[in-house]
C-alpha cells in the first residue's frame, strides 16, 4: 500500500529550487568571488586549470556528470520537465581514444545505471 503524497501546494518545490539558485548568487556576490572568478582570471590560468584536469581526469568528468544528474534530479523533482532541444552532445573524445569506444560507452552506460537505480526505486516506492 502506498503512502499519500503530503498536501503541500504544486508550487512549492519550484520556490524551493528558485530560493536556493537564488541563494547561490547572493553567496557567489556576497562573499566576493565575482572578484575573483572572472573570465580574464579563468583565461590567465587556463594552463594550470589543464594540467589539474589532466592529472585528474576521472575527479573532473565525475565532478560534471555528478553536477548534471544532480540538477537534472532536482529539475524534475521541482516539476520542472526536461526537454529535448534538439542540439547535438559534443564530448571529449580523449577518454574514448584511451579506453576505446565499446568499453567506454559501456563502462558510462553501467556507472549511470548504478546511479539511477537507487533513486528509481526510492521514487517508486521499493526502497524503505
Amino acid at each position: 500500500m502506498s503512502a499519500a503524497a503530503p498536501n503541500r501546494p504544486s508550487w512549492l518545490p519550484r520556490a524551493v529550487l528558485l530560493v536556493a539558485a537564488a541563494g547561490l548568487v547572493g553567496a557567489f556576490f556576497a562573499f566576493g568571488l565575482h572578484h575573483t572568478l572572472t573570465l580574464e582570471s579563468l583565461h590567465s590560468h587556463r594552463d594550470d586549470l589543464v594540467r589539474v584536469r589532466d592529472r585528474n581526469p576521472v575527479l573532473f568528468g565525475g565532478g560534471y556528470l555528478l553536477a548534471y544528474i544532480l540538477m537534472a534530479w532536482a529539475a524534475r523533482r521541482a516539476g520542472i520537465p526536461l526537454r529535448r532541444i534538439g542540439a547535438r552532445l559534443f564530448t571529449s573524445a580523449r577518454k574514448y581514444e584511451r579506453g576505446g569506444w565499446a568499453a567506454t560507452t559501456a563502462r558510462h552506460l553501467w556507472l549511470t545505471a548504478a546511479q539511477a537505480w537507487p533513486e528509481w526505486r526510492r521514487l517508486r516506492g521499493g526502497a524503505r
